[in-house]
């Protein structure tokens, strides 16, 4: 007996064993990756041992040398500068003495000053280096983005960056590509538009398309209704054509509604960007000296330096000179009806469905006034016109897009627009049988039921032809459940569809707590009742006499 106990014990100590050898190996792993961590993180502690160290044999070198100035040097009346190497590397160390002491102020006035003279950080890449570390880690990635200065030291460190390309170009490229998202979250959380339209144009400085492009469609999409109400006509205009660089221009003003005033401005800035959309929906060019005159006045803008101002202006000259008519233009029509006002993806669906034909008119602009009357201005827009109706009966189709923006830079003149509305139409089918027209419409109400004769109470077998059809309440949307009695009323006939619904409705509120155990397909069903009746008996039949 003691023996086989003490096989079981012996068997069952070889089973744990063999258990633990996946987690001994998984330790023994775990504890070479610390070992290496530690090796790292005692070689970064090193490397800004010897920085700070480095930084402070500098400091008291320039001091000293202050000290040891010759008497007939201090006897001088004209004052002794510093130089400038010695002014960096002394400005450098009581930066980082303020990072250390989280003495913002300070940090502060020591970017402006480097602001304003870049050229004390020229030759200083060592130093340069731990500034910009400094300014990241403990600035931006500790988050002490709630002291008052925080964000005009963000706001300088960007410009700094800018100032800074000429001579660390390689390094802050490196810097921005690491650190770009980081950067990005802390311009969005300030939510300054100054900070941010200084990061987006260091963006663009560095050559960062693809991160720029990025950043504005968050903006616009995310944050734009925080900044709308804030920004300045300046700070729209930037917005406005850099979005427009990144084809982004028809979102942005999509979602503005304050900032949409400054269109209207008497102001190349503006004026160019509206001039270049009334030529885009002319599809002509409209006047080449206004043209000319609008980009020379853009050229003069102080928002834009010279390289963005020439690439705005080269994508403007891509869209419209494709547009620049050498033969003489025909004379425009003009259209005097009200316009039939669509949405862009219905208004697609129906130059396809109707065959529309595109035409390029004249529209009168009137005022908008208790008695609308004609101001003498036009409109030139794009229309598509059913040419198959009678000429009484043709309609002239517009986007509700269009007519919003041409409303909104006329203001307060508007062209002539109604909403289009589409008429269902009955199939042919439905109408074989002149006898189903003057059916009464059945009634879903139980002090009714008495009423109908036998003969209108649908059979089982006529649900079961309605139920073939697909019509069903469960695990059906009303979309779906109308397109499928959009077949059965031809296939069926309108009474049998409708006498079955009612039927059901009915049956229904006829059991015990009816109305509250079957609410809901009781609600569906007279949802569909109605709308059968609407489209087909009230509009398309003949009411009965009685």
């Amino acid at each position: 007996m003691m023996s086989s106990i003490g096989h079981i014990i012996s068997y069952l100590e070889n089973e744990l064993q063999q258990l633990l050898v996946p987690y001994k190996e998984q330790i023994e792993k775990l504890e070479i990756e610390n070992q290496k961590l530690i090796s790292e993180i005692k070689l970064l502690n090193e490397e800004k041992g010897v920085l700070f160290e480095e930084l402070n044999v500098l400091r008291k070198k320039d001091l000293e040398a202050s000290a040891s100035l010759k008497p007939a040097e201090q006897k001088d009346d004209s004052h002794t500068e510093i130089p400038e190497e010695d002014q960096s590397l002394l400005l450098l160390s009581q930066f980082n003495d303020s990072i250390e002491e989280n003495d913002m102020e300070k940090v502060y006035h020591i970017l402006e000053l480097f602001c304003q003279k870049p050229n004390l950080l020229n030759e200083a890449n060592l130093g340069i280096k731990g500034l910009i570390y400094n300014i990241l880690h403990y600035v931006i990635m500790a988050d002490n983005t709630e002291n008052e200065f925080s964000d005009k030291i963000v706001a300088n460190f960007f410009r700094l960056l800018s100032l800074l390309r000429k001579h660390h170009t390689a390094y802050i490229t490196l810097f921005l590509k690491e650190n770009y998202p980081d950067l990005l979250d802390c311009a969005l959380y300030i939510n300054e538009p100054k900070t941010i339209i200084r990061f987006l144009k260091l963006l663009h400085e560095y050559q960062f398309e693809s991160e720029l492009s990025e950043a504005l469609a968050h903006i616009i999409k995310v944050e734009w209704g925080f900044l709308d109400s804030n920004v300045s006509k300046a700070e729209f205009c930037f917005f406005l054509w850099y979005s427009f660089l990144f084809d982004l221009d028809q979102d942005l003003l999509d979602r503005t509604e304050e900032s949409r005033k400054w269109l209207g401005e008497k102001n190349s800035v503006f004026q160019l960007y509206t001039f270049m959309y009334d030529c885009l929906n002319a599809n002509k060019v409209v006047n080449k000296q206004k043209q000319h005159d609008l980009i020379l006045g853009f050229n003069q803008n102080k928002i834009f330096d010279s390289k963005e101002t020439q690439q705005i202006l080269d994508k403007v000259h891509e869209k419209l000179d494709i547009l620049i008519v050498t033969t003489p233009a025909a004379v425009i029509p003009t259209y005097t009806k009200a316009l039939q006002m669509v949405d862009s993806m219905k208004l697609n669906q129906l130059i396809k469905e109707l065959k529309l034909q595109k035409k390029n008119v004249l529209v009168p602009l009137y005022s908008n006034g208790p008695v609308s009357l004609p101001s003498g201005g036009y409109a030139s827009v794009t229309i598509y016109e059913d040419k198959k109706k009678k000429k009484k009966k043709k309609k002239a189709f517009i986007a509700k897009e269009i007519v919003d923006e041409i409303n909104q830079r006329n203001s307060p003149e508007r062209i002539k627009t109604e909403k289009y509305v589409e008429h269902v139409q009955p199939s042919p089918s439905i109408l074989k049988n002149q006898k189903e027209i003057t059916f009464q419409w059945p009634s879903t109400e139980l002090k009714e039921n008495t009423e109908t004769s036998s003969q209108d109470k649908p059979a089982l077998n006529e649900y079961s032809e309605l139920k073939k059809q697909g019509y069903q309440i469960t695990g059906l949307t009303r979309a779906k459940r109308w397109a499928i009695l959009q077949k059965a009323v031809p296939a069926l006939g309108l009474k049998k569809v409708a006498y079955t619904i009612a039927y059901n409705v009915r049956l229904r509120k006829g059991h015990k707590n009816g109305l509250t155990k079957f609410s809901y397909s009781i609600g569906e069903w007279e949802h569909d009742l109605e709308r059968l009746k609407n489209t087909y008996y009230k509009k398309d039949f003949t009411w009965p006499s009685f």
